[in-house]
């Protein structure tokens, strides 16, 4: 069997991940969303018969040699912008999977363990973008894999042909790009360790007792491709709201409230006005009256299913201004001598508003500021007092 990957593989994988962190597009990706994805690779196996291995000196060979090919779909289903979890079907092939077992001396060295290359895996996979913001972005794979392959019995060991079946984990690193707004290509690295080592080639010489490397009871594929990836539901774009509202208001008085949103957020979408006085009411556009004086905060929700944006206000209530009203004006007496003191007086209605001030002018050049008003005059004359 193959021993683990070369440390130069995982720097590759770690640059990848830095230069895509860098993109700086500002995207929204798709969520709560089913998706389905096509997908091709190169496949590579490493194991007992693929003729690479610490048996003949060059453990790492068969990462990059002796390509063959699989293709599929992914069926899943992205949980938020940056999350997935899909099931992934392939068909593909392994050279050297139906080679000779040449470690096989102690079954008869040389013969044939499987009729084809040929195989069927199936992939549960979790999926997490780190940067789901760029448009370039990062992802890894993380879940396992059942394969299925046919085994001829040539050896003996197996006359019935019995369809051979392993398990292992899968990890994979790759770029995603966003192509339209439902949309995304992805380019990758996949690799798988399958158990038990004779599960994936029929082949475990370790197992069998030979002075052969048989360093780990695991064999090791890896796939390198892409494909497209198709999300049923464009993303969401979250709604931005402002309001226009009436801020000074006497009480009893109806005042217009209007809010605005981006016309393409995703519906469907709520909208809704506090009035701060306890009270409700929905629309984009509403009227208040208020029955108390003081100051509301008044604010307006509008939530869809990316988001809610809410936004505020302050109104300032105020009591009504009643004017006020002169009554029983009268200046006594109204004929006098120069020296002698009159008298100017009048009521003001009491439910005038407060504050308000009093003007008295006697026309003569001189006022007063309260009633009663007491003055006298010092030349003769006939004077208009207003007061």
């Amino acid at each position: 069997m193959t021993q683990r990957l070369p440390s130069s593989l995982l720097l590759g994988c770690a640059a990848i991940l830095l230069f895509a962190s860098a993109a700086s597009a500002q995207v929204v990706r798709p969520s709560e969303t089913l998706y389905l994805a096509l997908k091709g690779y190169a496949t590579t196996y490493g194991g007992e018969l693929d003729g690479t291995g610490a048996a003949n000196g060059d453990k790492y060979d068969w990462l990059f040699s002796d390509f063959s090919f699989a293709v599929g779909a992914e069926l899943g289903y992205q949980f938020t912008d940056n999350l997935g979890f899909g099931v992934t079907g392939l068909y593909g092939r392994y050279s050297n999977i139906n080679e000779p077992n040449g470690f096989a001396v102690g079954i008869g060295g040389g013969q044939q363990i499987n009729d084809s290359e040929s195989f069927i895996e199936i992939h549960p996979l979790f999926r997490y973008m780190p940067f789901p913001g760029g448009k370039i972005t990062p992802f890894i794979e993380l879940g396992g894999g059942i394969a299925l392959y046919q085994e001829t019995g040539n050896d003996n060991r197996d006359a019935t042909n019995t369809p051979k079946t392993s398990y292992g984990p899968t990890l994979g690193l790759g770029l995603d790009l966003l192509l339209g707004k439902q949309l995304s290509f992805f380019l990758g690295a996949q690799g798988s360790l399958w158990f038990p080592d004779d599960g994936f080639d029929g082949s475990n010489p370790g197992g069998l007792g030979l002075p052969f490397a048989d360093q780990a009871d695991f064999d090791a594929t890896m796939k390198y491709g892409g494909g497209l990836r198709y999300f049923f539901r464009p993303p969401y774009t979250e709604v931005d709201a402002t309001i226009d509202c009436t801020t000074d208001l006497i009480v009893g008085e109806s005042g217009s409230f209007t809010a605005m949103i981006n016309q393409d957020a995703s519906e469907p979408l709520s909208f809704m006005w506090n009035w701060g006085d306890g009270t409700t009411s929905s629309g984009m556009t509403a009227s208040h009256a208020y029955s108390a004086p003081g100051t509301y905060t008044v604010s307006f929700t509008a939530e869809g299913p990316a988001n809610s944006d809410t936004e505020t206000c302050l109104v300032t209530v105020m009591e009504p201004q009643i004017a006020p009203i002169l009554s029983a004006c009268r200046v006594s007496p109204s004929t006098a001598g120069i020296g002698q003191e009159v008298t100017v007086s009048a009521n003001v209605n009491s439910d005038v508003s407060e504050p308000y001030e009093i003007s008295v002018d006697f026309g003569d050049g001189t006022t007063a500021n309260s009633l009663p008003a007491r003055h006298t005059y010092g030349d003769t004359g006939t004077y208009t007092v207003t007061i």
